[in-house]
């Protein structure tokens, strides 16, 4: 998620409606990495930070290292509470300042 988006709410606002509603990791990238920026980030608690420029193989590590991680705490919850036969997908579509930048897709059978 970019924190500069257009339109009247920022990167930050919407990840921390996407968490809200979606339980949707978050990933930020930005060229903006100053202190109240870093502090208002913090606050929406999200599983990366890429500072711009960055490369893809950085990118798609990121985004398979948060995957991983979101399929373990599900993997917890579920053992709380069994999904009987569902299959879990986590998909993550990334955007930048020139729009639609791709989609990284990751299943978890339970």
């Amino acid at each position: 998620m970019d924190i500069q988006l257009a339109g009247e709410m920022d990167g930050i606002e919407a990840a921390e409606e996407i968490q809200k509603r979606y339980m949707i990791p978050v990933i930020f990238i930005s060229a903006n990495n100053d202190d109240s920026t870093m502090q208002r980030v913090r606050g929406v608690q999200p599983n990366g930070f890429l500072v711009k420029p960055i490369s893809m193989k950085d990118l798609l590590s990121m985004i398979s290292f948060t995957i991983e991680q979101h399929n373990l705490a599900i993997q917890s919850i579920s053992a709380l509470k069994p999904y009987t036969g569902k299959i879990l997908i986590s998909i993550l579509i990334f955007f930048d300042g020139d729009g639609f930048q791709g989609v990284f897709e990751n299943q978890l059978h339970t």
